[in-house]
């Protein structure tokens, strides 16, 4: 467990106004610590990255970058990252978030329907004023998902229903 030091927000602005370099760089070892103090300014100490951005006098688009590189770093165990930052550790330690996995994205499959089914579902979207077809699609299958999930009916009763719409 990480024993955190008590070190204020404006310890760790001092820190990155000593880190800022005189002219722009893309050197690993600065952006490494650069990164990591952002990092604990926005999840520690709840500034906005416009805020960051400002100090910093650098695009807001980069702090939203920087604040999530040492999550991405620490999680795949970067021992370079580790390295240019060990000093900042001991100074500021601070137990970086973890990296959340991103929500599955839905997957799509190609259903082919006869017309007298896709008319049904454009009567079913007109009549509740759903927006698009796809919707009216998803939801008339949740419905249906719902209905069978709720009733413990044989699925043999619900496709004879079926056949005879």
């Amino acid at each position: 467990m990480i024993q955190e030091l008590k070190y204020t927000a404006e310890d760790v602005l001092k820190e990155l106004t000593k880190l800022i370099p005189k002219a722009p760089t893309r050197k690993r070892s600065y952006l490494d610590k650069r990164n990591y103090l952002i990092c604990i300014l926005y999840y520690k100490f709840n500034f906005t990255e416009e805020s960051i951005a400002e100090y910093l006098d650098i695009k807001r688009a980069t702090v939203c970058s920087a604040k999530k590189n040492p999550i991405k770093s620490l999680d795949k165990d970067d021992v370079k990252f580790e390295i240019n930052t060990m000093h900042l550790y001991d100074k500021f330690p601070y137990m970086v978030p973890r990296a959340t996995k991103p929500p599955t994205k839905a997957r799509a499959r190609m259903v082919f329907l006869d017309t007298s089914t896709l008319n049904r579902i454009h009567l079913f979207k007109d009549k509740y004023h759903i927006d698009t077809t796809t919707a009216a699609i998803k939801l008339l299958i949740s419905l249906g998902l719902t209905q069978i999930e709720k009733e413990s009916i044989d699925f043999d009763i619900i496709w004879n229903k079926a056949n005879k719409l």
